[in-house]
């Protein structure tokens, strides 16, 4: 992580996510400027030209109100993007770096596995499997009920108990609907549905389960804890709706969540005094008019501050235009505190509004990890209080949070890191 202009714009390493000690994660293999990269190549051409079509005579289009209100807010950004792109070029230029990768010092080469085999069970795959589908293993789990396994014992504990080495619980867990915790202060390994993989971050736990299951075991454990809450939603959204089965484009399997359905979230029942809450958006500006109108009244929260997700390729240019009529390079949070709390007085540092955030996105819909950015906006806790953080919507897991979501063991494969396991 860099910071420049005086904290006014971050540049985040997007692979790193917490800190491992005996593991790394691998680089994206997949292309996250694909879905950008037709757009960018053609900049400051006409759509219909570079698509090869045959150009038409097109009326005077009169844009409506909420495209006007759009624009406005667009507008209003702007200069804070094009402020952190002038700051983020003048970085570069000073690390003598043509890559914000390399500007950051971050190993871009290709990793090899390294695999110590005495860590694992004898059925341990070898190579891993390829990732597993969670939804698709969601929709059969009544029938065949997957399990998850530790396959390391928990070292902390067994110091602490002075119990010998090999007092692995043999107990397997429910995959879905359970709340699994690593109270360990390293990362641990285990196996879901027999045959697959994961790591998990050390002092974390997850929830896998989806919208309609809800977060009841959550909330048992949690109710009223959390200090900080990260909400990354599945928007509806046009673009992943074209990608769907029979759509224009490929298949996908993300799932979209009707927006009012948002409504029965209980982030008021899990959030304590004075937590913060951020909340990822799209810049349709229908869905900003409802979450400022309706689901932030909801949900008790009071909006103070908004910063932006600048994805810039790796040369350090926006992967579209700033200016782009669709396909805008940035994304917007909005960070709120919860209604019942003034913690102006209580917090390490005040909110900065418009800072910006850059990093190179990676694969589609993952956002870069904020909680370190987060956590001194945070409330301080009373002595001798564990600081809670939940992550909804989540894809992956992280040191010292609860992810809860549908796919919260999607990035943690271990076929996404490297390292050694001893």
């Amino acid at each position: 992580m860099e910071i420049l202009d005086d904290g006014k714009v971050i540049v985040l390493d997007s692979r790193k996510t917490f800190e491992y000690t005996s593991y790394s994660p691998l680089p994206c293999t997949a292309s996250p400027l694909q879905p950008y990269q037709t757009r960018r190549e053609n900049a400051g051409t006409d759509d219909d030209t570079a698509l090869g079509k045959r150009k038409r005579k097109r009326s005077k289009y009169q844009p409506n109100q909420p495209e006007l209100d759009f624009n406005a807010r667009h507008e209003s950004i702007e200069p804070h993007l094009s402020l952190a792109l002038e700051k983020l070029h003048t970085w570069m230029g000073e690390k003598n770096s043509n890559s914000i990768p390399q500007a950051l010092e971050v190993n871009t080469q290709p990793y090899e596995i390294e695999k110590n085999t005495n860590c694992f069970s004898s059925s341990f795959p070898s190579p891993p499997p390829p990732p597993l589908d969670y939804i698709a293993l969601a929709a059969l789990c009544n029938v065949i009920k997957p399990k998850f396994s530790w396959i390391e014992e928990d070292v902390d504990l067994i110091e602490e108990n002075g119990e010998e080495e090999g007092s692995l619980s043999t107990n397997d867990l429910d995959l879905f609907g359970e709340l699994i915790r690593n109270e360990s202060k390293r990362e641990r390994q285990a196996i879901v549905f027999e045959q697959y993989p994961v790591l998990l971050p050390p002092q974390s736990a997850f929830l896998l389960s989806d919208f309609t299951s809800g977060l009841r075991p959550v909330f048992e454990n949690y109710r009223n804890k959390f200090k900080c809450i990260v909400i990354d939603p599945p928007w509806e959204n046009r673009s992943v709706k074209r990608s769907a089965p029979g759509g224009v484009r490929a298949s996908s399997s993300y799932q979209m969540l009707p927006n009012r359905k948002l409504l029965a979230l209980p982030v008021a029942d899990l959030a304590s005094p004075g937590c913060l809450v951020a909340l990822w958006v799209t810049n349709r500006e229908k869905l900003r008019k409802f979450i400022e109108n309706e689901l932030l009244l909801k949900w008790k929260l009071r909006h103070v501050a908004t910063w932006h997700w600048l994805k810039a390729a790796q040369d350090g240019r926006p992967v579209t235009p700033l200016d782009a009529a669709h396909r805008r390079p940035y994304e917007s949070l909005l960070l709120c505190y919860t209604c019942d709390h003034q913690v102006e007085q209580t917090v390490p540092s005040p909110v900065p509004d418009n800072m910006v955030i850059v990093s190179v996105p990676r694969e589609h819909s993952r956002k870069p990890f904020i909680g370190n950015l987060l956590q001194r906006h945070v409330p301080a806790a009373q002595a001798g209080a564990k600081q809670c953080c939940l992550e909804m919507f989540a894809r992956d897991m992280h040191s010292g949070w609860v992810s809860w979501g549908n796919e919260v063991l999607k990035f943690q494969g271990m076929e996404q890191f490297t390292g050694s396991c001893c």
